[in-house]
């Protein structure tokens, strides 16, 4: 049909955005698009780390789901790495170093080092990724895939929303957008 490659462009868009350009999850998400429609599979997307599953054969244990992938990459972080990760899902649409200081606490006396250190640690290991382009104003951003893990291991998220709450109101105010 002549509209037919103008229609799956429109579709497709949107779900590698989804996927945040990831190319374990689009592969994957490319092998589910011959079964299901591309709306279907757009609307599974919700809940990435439980739909998306390899279908070849031969393909590694971590990167069968994209949950196991995530899991792994998990799996290889410091406990505080970990913490800080799980904290960061209270920020929708990407932090800066400001906000994750003021959010985030790391767990225990004998933490080492600085939110910003494992901040750097979780963009090295792909966790996280830098919002802005070119101009480097220092935004972070959590995969979708990697928030939906992360948010399963958050301890205590009302502690870490009414510190998220604190800091946005400090900015509000002092925005003299309360006044």
């Amino acid at each position: 049909a002549a509209g037919a490659p103008d229609a799956d462009v429109t579709l497709i868009a949107p779900i590698v955005a989804r996927l945040d350009g990831l190319p374990l999850a689009i592969e994957i998400a490319a092998a589910h698009a011959g079964v299901v429609s591309l709306a279907q599979l757009r609307g599974d997307l919700d809940r990435q780390l439980d739909h998306l599953h390899a279908t070849r054969r031969g393909v590694p244990s971590r990167h069968a789901t994209l949950r196991s992938s995530v899991e792994w990459s998990w799996g290889l972080l410091e406990p505080e790495e970990r913490a800080v990760l799980a904290q960061c899902v209270v920020f929708s649409g990407g932090f800066g170093l400001e906000a994750a200081e003021a959010v985030v606490v790391l767990p225990g006396a004998r933490a080492q080092g600085t939110v910003r250190q494992r901040l750097v640690r979780l963009t090295e290991r792909s966790l996280l990724k830098p919002q802005s382009g070119l101009g480097r104003d220092g935004r972070l951003a959590l995969y979708e895939c990697v928030r939906e893990l992360a948010s399963e291991h958050l301890d205590d998220r009302p502690a870490v929303e009414a510190r998220h709450a604190r800091w946005a109101h400090a900015l509000v105010r002092e925005a003299g957008a309360l006044d």
